[in-house]
């Protein structure tokens, strides 16, 4: 790698990390209203990025500490099951590996989902995105460990809304 596509690789890295950020709307919020908890589910990373530094298990960790840092009840599977509305933190961290000069892209989406009922429709239930928020950024090899990061901001973005509507 050259000089020039290192320091380029390190801006898109440490300076820009999010490229396209989601927004959360009031009604997204909203739904997030009366939760007793939510259980974490982190989808599986390919293999290649595991081996450099990048892990599933410590994604695990750092999401559910945060949520019970926060005071918000982490749910067991069995909890969630028999929770109203079945509700899970949804963590997806989707890394397409060796870009231009060996920079990865990475895609982040964080996202509340949920069993919601149709109006028109009420013996219809459908699990469902109900709030969500991401965004993209690049890495290289050596940066991946840092977007636990960018997935910490996320999971922060939704603690906050769901304290917005469940004070303590």
């Amino acid at each position: 790698m050259t000089k020039l596509s290192s320091v380029l690789a390190f801006l898109l890295t440490v300076l820009t990390p999010v490229a396209l950020v989601l927004a959360t709307t009031p009604e997204e919020q909203e739904t997030l209203r009366e939760l007793s908890g939510v259980a974490v589910v982190i989808e599986p990373l390919k293999a290649e990025i595991e081996q450099q530094g990048f892990h599933r298990d410590q994604l695990q960790r750092d999401v559910e500490l945060s949520l019970r840092q926060a005071g918000i009840k982490v749910l067991t599977e069995e909890e969630r099951l028999k929770a109203a509305g079945h509700p899970y933190l949804y963590v997806n961290v989707n890394v397409h590996p060796r870009g231009l000069q060996g920079v990865h892209a990475v895609g982040i989406n964080v996202s509340l989902e949920q069993e919601v009922i149709l109006r028109r429709k009420p013996t219809i239930a459908i699990n469902t995105t109900t709030w969500k928020t991401g965004g993209v950024s690049a890495a290289t090899a050596k940066g991946l460990p840092g977007i636990r990061r960018h997935v910490s901001d996320y999971v922060q973005e939704f603690i906050r809304d769901y304290l917005a509507v469940n004070p303590k």
